[in-house]
C-alpha cells in the first residue's frame, strides 16, 4: 500500500500527515458459540512455534529429531485433550479467552506491524525522514456488555479491568527483566551523557531499593536504570516498596529516556530493537491492554433514573420517559449540576447494579486512564436517552468536563 501511496505522487508530508492522524481500533468481542477451549488454542499456537522451528535449516540431526519429538508430544497432548467446551462459558472465562490473544499474538505482533510499515515508508521514501506512530488501540466488549447478559455485572467489569491491566503489567515485566539481563553497558568502556545522571538518581529513588541496585550493578547505570522500571512496575502488583508508576505515560517516559541514553551513545540499534518495540506496546495498549466498552440497554437506564426521579422528587408528579416532562426534567438537573445522596437500602436491585457500574467507570477513568473505552447505548429512540446517562454520570460523581469525552456515547 505504501508503493502504492509512493507512485501515485503523494508527498512524504502529506504522508506524514495522514500517519499522525491514522488511529486503527479492533474491539474483541465475547462469542459463545466459539467452542474451542483457551487450552486447545494454546496447544495450537505451540505445535505452530516447533513447525517453525523444525523448518530453520541450520539444525544438527540430533537437534532436529528432539525437535520432532516435542512436536510429536504435543501432537499426542492435542489429541487426548477435550477440544470442546462442554458448557457455556463464564464471563470470566471469557475475558481469558480474549486475553489470550493479546498474550500469545498481540503483543508481540503488533511492534512487528510497526515495524513493516517502517520499513515500506523507508524503501519508498528513502531520502525522508518518516516515523510511525503507534497507531493500534484496541477495545473489548468482553466483561463490559451486559444488554441481554445478566451475567455481567459491575463485579464482573470490576473483575475484567483488573485482568485486563494486570495482562499488561506482567507482560511488561517479562521486558523489562530482559533488559535488566541485557544492558550491561559499562562507564568503563563508554561515557555516559551528561543529562542521563539526574534521571537515574531520580529512578533510583523511587524504586525503593536504589542503593541495592547500585552496589549490585556499581559500572552499568543503563541496567540500574532498568532495574529501577522493575521495581517500579512490581510495585504495581503489590510487590516491593517501589513507588508504583502512576500511568503509562510515567512509564513511557523512562522507556524514552532510556532509549535517548542508547541512541548517545551510538547503541541506535539496541534502542531499535531492545527498548523501542516495548516503547511501542506502552503507547498502544497502557496498562490496561485494551479500552473496555460498556455497553448496556437504553430501557433499562431510563427505568433506573425514573426510580432516581421518584427518591429526588418524593412529592412530585412522576414523569414518563418520553414526554415532554421527563425531557425537561433531565436537561434541568444536567444544567444544574445537580447531585444527590442515595441511600442504597431503599433501592431496587437493578438500580443499585447500574449505579454500582457507574462508580466501576468513574474510578477507572480516574485512576486509570485509557481502561474504559467507548458507553454503547442500545435501543435508544432519542437524545433524552443518551442524556439519561450523562445524568446518571452526574449523579454517580463523575466530573462534567470528563463526562464531555470520557465515556464516549
Amino acid at each position: 500500500m505504501i508503493g502504492e501511496i509512493a507512485a501515485e505522487g503523494y508527498s512524504a508530508e502529506a504522508v506524514q500527515e495522514a500517519m499522525n492522524s491514522l488511529m486503527v481500533g479492533p474491539t474483541m468481542t465475547a462469542h459463545p458459540t466459539e467452542a474451542k477451549r483457551v487450552t486447545v488454542l494454546e496447544i495450537h499456537r505451540r505445535i505452530y512455534r516447533k513447525l517453525t522451528e523444525i523448518g530453520q535449516l541450520r539444525w544438527a540431526p540430533r537437534e532436529r529429531e528432539t525437535l520432532v519429538c516435542d512436536l510429536r508430544s504435543e501432537i499426542e497432548l492435542l489429541w487426548m485433550t477435550g477440544e470442546l467446551r462442554l458448557e457455556r462459558p463464564t464471563v470470566e472465562r471469557e475475558i481469558a479467552w480474549g486475553l489470550h490473544f493479546f498474550r500469545e499474538v498481540l503483543f508481540e505482533a503488533t511492534p512487528q506491524l510497526y515495524d513493516l510499515v517502517d520499513g515500506a515508508l523507508k524503501r519508498h521514501f528513502p531520502n525522508c525522514a518518516l516515523t510511525v506512530p503507534s497507531f493500534m488501540h484496541f477495545a473489548s466488549w468482553i466483561g463490559g456488555d451486559r444488554d441481554g447478559n445478566p451475567n455481567v455485572t459491575a463485579g464482573t467489569t470490576a473483575y475484567a479491568l483488573a485482568e485486563n491491566r494486570g495482562m499488561a503489567i506482567r507482560l511488561y515485566l517479562t521486558q523489562v527483566r530482559r533488559l535488566v539481563t541485557l544492558l550491561s553497558i559499562s562507564t568503563n568502556v563508554v561515557d555516559m551523557p551528561t543529562d542521563f545522571g539526574p534521571a537515574l538518581v531520580e529512578a533510583l529513588q523511587a524504586s525503593g531499593c536504589g542503593e541495592a541496585i547500585a552496589c549490585r550493578n556499581v559500572d552499568e547505570p543503563l541496567r540500574q536504570f532498568s532495574a529501577a522500571m522493575l521495581c517500579r512496575l512490581e510495585a504495581m502488583t503489590g510487590e516491593g516498596s517501589g513507588v508504583p508508576y502512576p500511568n503509562a505515560e510515567a512509564f513511557r517516559a523512562d522507556l524514552s529516556c532510556l532509549m535517548q541514553a542508547l541512541h548517545l551513545l551510538g547503541g541506535k540499534m539496541m534502542a531499535q530493537r531492545l527498548v523501542r518495540p516495548l516503547l511501542q506496546q506502552v503507547e498502544s495498549f497502557g496498562f490496561h491492554t485494551v479500552a473496555l466498552d460498556i455497553r448496556q440497554n437504553s430501557t433499562v437506564v431510563n427505568r433506573v433514573l425514573a426510580e432516581l426521579f421518584a427518591v429526588m422528587d418524593p412529592a412530585g408528579e412522576p414523569a414518563s420517559p418520553g414526554s415532554p416532562q421527563w425531557s425537561a426534567r433531565i436537561r434541568d438537573a444536567i444544567r444544574r449540576g445537580e447531585c444527590i445522596t442515595f441511600d442504597p437500602a431503599g433501592l431496587t436491585d437493578e438500580t443499585r447494579e447500574l449505579l454500582d457500574l457507574f462508580d466501576v467507570i468513574r474510578d477507572a477513568s480516574a485512576e486509570k486512564g485509557g481502561a474504559i473505552g467507548a458507553f454503547i447505548l442500545s435501543m435508544t429512540q432519542s437524545a433524552d436517552d443518551i442524556l439519561a446517562v450523562y445524568l446518571l454520570g452526574q449523579l454517580c460523581g463523575w466530573q462534567p468536563h470528563r463526562m464531555a469525552r470520557e465515556p464516549s456515547i
